[in-house]
């Protein structure tokens, strides 16, 4: 499964990550990906802004180029401007940016602009996408349990947890015959109801949900015993490097004031 991200401030999409699945698309595919989601960025935009009513843009800093469109830059720079908020119009597409100086713009973004990805792009994709998968937790397998009225989600680590329905916000509401719907997604990162456009991140329900689930002081011992076998590991390995090269340096004495 391929994470994508597009923007408000212009047209194109690039490739964040690609989960380690044992069929990974090839970089063409991804390709035909991205055109298709860039033939279709303004609904993409539409369900975002309809959905989380936010562009991402504020606090970013931008240039006005002389076309009229903004040009985000990473850090503060000359003529550059930080923008406070961003509203979009899917109507029109236009984008509505206020900066903190006091002023606005009008954007369109209408505008197409193809983008390829290179080799180096869908190396570090992959690369990305093994490294999310090893900080954060996924899920293989999810339902619904009736009797329970909770939600039984089972990890890639084949750990199985067991969530009352009532501390998922999104699934308050939901009948109880369409959660026999639950799905897990490809990657497995969240979980979801296709059909009512509900999707629930399997990472951040996890850490929001276990230190209900558990007694504060055992959470808190749990993160101090990980923090001490760190140390000792580190302890460990520098002693053994230190033994293959005959010992430990000896200190030098500190030299001392006359």
């Amino acid at each position: 499964m391929a994470r994508v991200r597009f923007s408000y401030a212009t047209s194109a999409t690039g490739l964040i990550s690609i989960a380690p699945l044992k069929n990974v698309p090839l970089r063409r595919v991804v390709n035909r990906l991205l055109d298709d989601i860039q033939g279709r960025l303004a609904d993409c935009r539409r369900s975002w802004w309809t959905t989380k009513r936010s562009t991402c843009l504020a606090n970013q800093w931008a240039l006005e180029s002389s076309t009229g469109k903004i040009e985000l830059v990473s850090q503060r720079s000359a003529n550059a401007r930080q923008i406070a908020d961003a509203s979009y119009d899917p109507s029109t597409e236009q984008l509505r940016v206020a900066f903190r100086d006091g002023t606005t713009q009008e954007v369109n973004i209408k505008a197409m602009t193809q983008h390829k990805i290179t080799d180096a792009e869908y190396a570090g994709a992959l690369a990305a996408g093994r490294t999310e998968a090893e900080m954060e937790v996924r899920a293989q397998a999810v339902r619904y349990v009736p009797d329970r009225d909770a939600i039984e989600i089972v990890t890639t680590r084949n750990a199985g947890f067991l969530i009352p329905r009532q501390w998922i916000g999104a699934l308050l509401e939901v009948p109880v015959e369409d959660l026999a719907k639950l799905e897990v997604w490809p990657d497995g990162t969240a979980i979801e109801l296709e059909d009512r456009d509900i999707h629930i991140s399997v990472h951040g329900l996890m850490t929001a949900v276990l230190p209900a689930m558990l007694p504060a002081r055992a959470v808190a011992a749990i993160f101090a015993s990980r923090g001490g076998r760190a140390t000792s590991d580190a302890k460990r390995n520098s002693a053994q490097a230190n033994g293959r090269r005959g010992g430990r340096p000896p200190k030098r004495a500190k030299p001392e004031a006359a």
